[in-house]
């Protein structure tokens, strides 16, 4: 029972954090526009008993005559960040007032985002990828019996 539970949930967590990685290298080639930002703080986030940082940010951007108005930093939305000063960084970046790039999909320009490409989401897709490689490796070693 072990071997397949841990084959099962290790083999999702390799497919999750592909998926993130093929998504995010995705969003490079999204036209982009001009937002402005309207606002940028840094907040905690709660997650396995502990917390964790996240820049809170919210911009406006226009795209073939319509607003749209959206708080999503990368590929995977919200990233959250063990150090402040990680998030104190994209905020210090995103002040009210300032301008940014934004790109967005084309088939929905309301999901727009600050940081396009895989750099932004790499940290956590590869700790997804490394759960996912770890449990394998506990199935094939039941599996084995050794």
């Amino acid at each position: 029972m072990p071997v397949l539970f841990f084959a099962v949930l290790g083999s999702l967590a390799v497919l999750v954090g592909l998926k993130k990685i093929v998504d995010a290298n995705a969003t490079a080639s999204w036209p982009t526009t001009t937002a402005t930002m309207l606002a940028a703080e840094v907040g905690k986030a709660s997650g396995a008993n502990t917390y964790y940082w996240v820049a809170d940010l919210s911009y406006r951007y226009m795209v073939g005559g319509t607003t749209y108005k959206s708080g999503l930093y990368s590929a995977t939305g919200q990233p959250g960040f063990f150090l402040q000063r990680t998030a104190q960084r994209i905020v210090d970046q995103h002040q009210p007032g300032t301008h940014a790039v934004v790109a967005y999909p084309s088939s929905d320009p309301s999901r727009g985002i600050l940081a396009p490409g895989v750099q932004p989401v790499l940290i956590g897709a590869l700790r997804i990828l490394a759960m996912g490689l770890v449990m394998l490796y506990f199935a094939w070693k039941f599996a084995k019996g050794t």
